[in-house]
């Protein structure tokens, strides 16, 4: 009696059976892996909040640093009119000022009348009062805007001071409004300190 044959499948190796599994598993990621619209979308919404905060924010910083440099090149012309007035009781004229500050900051440009915006870096105007007893400094950041520090020595409140200039004795500050833009020049008489102009003399820096 002949014996039925039975039809077997064919044999399936673990090699083979591993090499179909991970052939699966690699269409499956493959299915998986691509952005959905929705995703792409929520992606660039974020990057462009990011960018939103990021670029004022960048610019801000820039502005301030700039205007933080004038403050500082001020704040060194007025420590060496301390030292001046200090050494020879009173400021010199407008000339003997500007050469003497030269010769006690050669790190600053020092000149007199008013201050370009096209001027070099670091120029800083000079005014003194009819009595040399008040001497003011004019820096113009690369913002455009007008910082001023005036270096006060009268002995007492002096009527004869320019009346846009502080009778308060000691160092004070003051500034363009920043909401006027670029100025075409600085000095420390108006246009530059007319009330619609400038911040009003103040104990440090205004913002």
């Amino acid at each position: 009696m002949r014996a039925r044959s039975i039809a077997r499948e064919p044999r399936v190796t673990t090699r083979e059976a591993r090499t179909d599994l991970l052939a699966r598993r690699h269409d499956d990621q493959g299915a998986e892996s691509g952005y959905t619209l929705v995703e792409l979308m929520v992606v660039l919404l974020v990057m462009a909040i990011i960018m939103a905060i990021a670029i004022p924010t960048f610019f801000g910083t820039r502005t301030g640093e700039q205007d933080r440099a004038s403050q500082v090149n001020l704040v060194n012309a007025a420590i060496a009119a301390k030292t001046i007035f200090t050494t020879d009781g009173n400021f010199a004229s407008i000339n003997g000022s500007v050469s003497e500050l030269q010769s006690e900051e050669p790190e600053l440009l020092f000149t007199q009348g008013r201050v370009w915006s096209t001027d070099p870096a670091k120029e800083v105007d000079v005014e003194v009062s009819a009595d040399n007893n008040v001497l003011v400094l004019v820096d113009e950041s690369t913002t455009g805007r007008c910082w001023l520090i005036e270096v006060n020595e009268e002995p007492i409140a002096n009527a004869s001071v320019p009346l846009w200039w502080t009778q308060t004795q000691g160092l004070s500050y003051g500034a363009t409004l920043a909401s006027l833009g670029v100025q075409t020049f600085c000095r420390a008489s108006p246009p530059t300190l007319n009330p619609a102009h400038f911040t009003g003399w103040q104990g440090s820096f205004p913002s």
